[in-house]
Order: structure tokens, then C-alpha cells, then sequence
């Protein structure tokens, strides 16, 4: 490396020290005084959000784990990771470190941050893809959520966190606590601030310039994620509506998980994989299993996703061959007026509530998918 890129990066991670580990100074000084930990044994990481020296030793321990790795190869959009190229490589490790960032930066716990760092762990493979085989699209915990506890403790992040005396922070009790990372909509928490800023980033709705306005432009009060300015608020909110009705709730994506959910079920039927495949493999080594497998309806599966466009279309009520509900994710977000109201968007502006709930009751519809068969395609052809 260039000598002056040598003295570049160690510029920028002594800003970084200085900017961001001042929390660490204060919050986490009981805590790397005991694990023995320095400045000079940190290790260096980049996110969205800026750049991060970790001296806490259980966090340095976590990023090292077998479990936290894999997170690197559970795409976060699922099986879109291979239908579609990206102009960003966003994963549930990217995710995982955003949130990790985020929760520092607002100021929570130590706690709090590292259970948020972990909090995507239990993800199977292709992400929500299990809410399609489970019936769990609507409720309020997903898959990986109800059983977080149970696959820790099939990994070496038990452990870990067992060596850390953090063990304790998967109860369901003390996850009940964390409401700056998880929190109910349509309020903003740090899990959606995180993967809608990267999702608009993804998809051409937000500048990495608007990012770091809307992030500047939060403050936390009396638990509650507040903006201090109805610009900022909008820009947020109009990305998580647009999020929502353009992908989540698009017929195309519910296609291409449901078709998904309907292959992994089939092959856990036939052990083309198993449970632990499904619960503790990752994307590409299952992606290449079941390309490779000699079974016809595997073959036919796969055919349906890479040419998703080709064999299904939104329908009707009256003709259709399977319908998916799905979550309406949009944002109505706090924002403190300049009299030092503290009010919701919607209330200040009559434009977006209305955009708002009309996307709201768009997203509560069921969506009736009609599918063309493979062997009828071929027909035509």
C-alpha cells in the first residue's frame, strides 16, 4: 500500500476513534477494563454509516464466530441474491453491522447493541423465505425471531456469550426491552431505519448524501426516534412506503418467495436437504445443491425463478392460484415541530397521510398470483 494511503487510513480511524468511540469511553469503559481490552487491539470496520473501531472484546469475539460468518453468504433479499444483480452487496452481516453502528451512535446500551449486532443471526436460508413456508407473513414475530434462542444455543455464539456473562440478553424478557433496535409499526426503530436507508440506496430512492442528512437529522427522546425536521421525515417515510408497495407487497416478489417456500418444502420432504441445511447452511452451498439435483420438480422450481417474469402475473379474486398477505412496512415517523410539538408526519402533513393510507390499505389486500405453467410455456414455444 501507497504511503500516503497508509497515513489516509490511519487518519481516518483515528477520527473514527475519536467521533464514535467516545461512547465506548463512557458506556463501555467497566467493560474493557475487564476483558483487558485497548485501542491499539480494535479491529477496524466499514458500514453505510461510517467507519468503526470495535475494542469490546465480546463484540470482537462475535464478529469472529462460525455463526456471525455465515451471516456473509444469507443474502438479505433472499433468493433475489440470484436472480438479480445488485449494485451493493447488501447481506445480513451488512445489516448486522449497520445496526450495530446505528445503535452505538443513538446511544443504546451496551446490551442492547450487542444483541442488535446478533439479532438477524437465526436467519435460515433465503431469509424470510421460512414466513412463506410458515404462514408467519403477518404476524408479529417471524421465524428466525421465535427461534433466535434455540439456534444460539446450537452455535458458537453460545459460548461467547456465555464467556461475557451476555448470555442472558436472548431471553424474551430482555429482548422485550431493546425498543430502540425493534419496535412496533408503523414507529421507526433501527432495524427498519437500517435496511430502508440501504434498501433506498439499492434501489435508486435515496443518495448516500440524503443518508447521512436523515441520520443527522434523528434525535432518540423519552424512548421514541424523533425528527428535528419534516423534510428529513418525509424523505424516510416516502422511501418505506415506496419499500413497501414496490417490493415487499409487489406480486413479482411474493412469486418468487412463495415459489421458494414451495421448493424448500419439497426438498426437506424428499431430504434433498435437511433441517440443518435449512437452519444452519447458507444461500449459495443450498443454491447450487438443489441447481445440481437430478429431481424434475426441483429443476422445474428453479426454472419458475429465473424466469419469474415469464410465468406469473398479478391477478383476481376470480382466477388465481394462490394468494399471499403480506406486511404493510411503512413509517409514520415523530418529527418535533418548531414550537417543540412533538407530532407524528401524518398529522403535519394532510399530503402524506393520504399517500399513507392509501398505500396502507394497498399493502392489506391479499395479492392473487396467477401461475403459467412451465410445460404450457413450452407449449406456446
Amino acid at each position: 500500500m501507497p504511503f500516503n494511503k497508509v497515513l489516509l487510513r490511519g487518519f481516518i480511524i483515528i477520527l473514527c476513534n475519536i467521533a464514535i468511540n467516545g461512547y465506548y469511553a463512557n458506556t463501555y469503559a467497566e467493560h474493557t477494563a475487564k476483558d483487558h481490552t485497548s485501542v491499539d487491539e480494535a479491529i477496524y470496520i466499514e458500514t453505510l454509516y461510517g467507519p468503526m473501531l470495535i475494542a469490546d472484546q465480546a463484540v470482537k469475539d462475535i464478529l469472529a464466530s462460525k455463526a456471525m460468518k455465515r451471516l456473509k453468504r444469507i443474502h438479505q433479499y433472499g433468493t433475489w441474491g440470484f436472480l438479480k444483480k445488485y449494485s451493493i452487496e447488501y447481506t445480513r452481516h451488512t445489516h448486522s453491522l449497520g445496526v450495530y453502528y446505528l445503535l452505538v451512535k443513538f446511544g443504546a446500551s451496551r446490551e442492547e447493541c450487542i444483541f442488535g449486532l446478533i439479532h438477524d443471526i437465526s436467519h435460515t436460508i433465503f431469509s424470510h423465505v421460512a414466513d412463506y413456508m410458515r404462514g408467519l407473513l403477518t404476524a408479529k414475530k417471524s421465524y428466525q425471531d421465535d427461534i433466535l434462542a434455540w439456534y444460539v444455543h446450537h452455535t458458537d455464539l453460545k459460548e461467547i456469550l456465555e464467556k461475557h456473562d451476555l448470555i442472558h440478553i436472548i431471553t424474551d424478557e430482555m429482548q422485550e426491552t431493546f425498543i430502540m433496535l425493534k419496535n412496533c409499526l408503523p414507529n421507526l426503530c433501527i432495524d427498519r431505519l437500517e435496511y430502508n436507508l440501504c434498501g433506498g440506496l439499492i434501489d435508486n430512492i435515496l443518495t448516500e448524501n440524503d443518508i447521512t442528512f436523515i441520520v443527522n437529522s434523528l434525535i432518540y427522546t423519552n424512548h421514541t426516534f424523533v425528527f428535528n425536521n419534516t423534510y428529513a421525515a418525509k424523505l424516510f417515510a416516502l422511501t418505506s412506503i415506496k419499500l413497501s408497495v414496490l417490493n415487499w407487497c409487489d406480486s413479482t416478489n411474493c412469486f418468487v418467495y412463495q415459489e421458494t417456500a414451495n421448493m424448500l418444502l419439497y426438498a426437506l420432504e424428499k431430504q434433498i436437504i435437511s433441517s440443518d441445511d435449512f437452519h444452519f447452511s447458507d444461500d449459495e452451498t443450498v443454491w447450487h445443491l438443489l441447481h445440481n439435483t437430478n429431481d424434475n420438480q426441483i429443476q422445474e422450481h428453479i426454472k419458475y425463478l429465473q424466469q419469474h417474469h415469464l410465468y406469473c402475473y398479478q391477478s383476481s379474486e376470480d382466477n388465481y392460484d394462490f394468494a399471499v398477505k403480506t406486511k404493510f412496512r411503512g413509517i409514520d415517523p415523530f418529527v418535533q415541530t418548531a414550537e417543540g410539538y412533538i407530532k407524528k408526519l401524518s398529522e403535519l402533513d394532510a399530503a402524506f397521510a393520504k399517500y399513507f393510507n392509501y398505500a396502507q390499505a394497498y399493502c392489506a389486500k391479499p395479492i392473487y398470483i396467477k401461475k403459467i405453467s412451465y410445460s404450457d410455456m413450452r407449449t406456446v414455444n
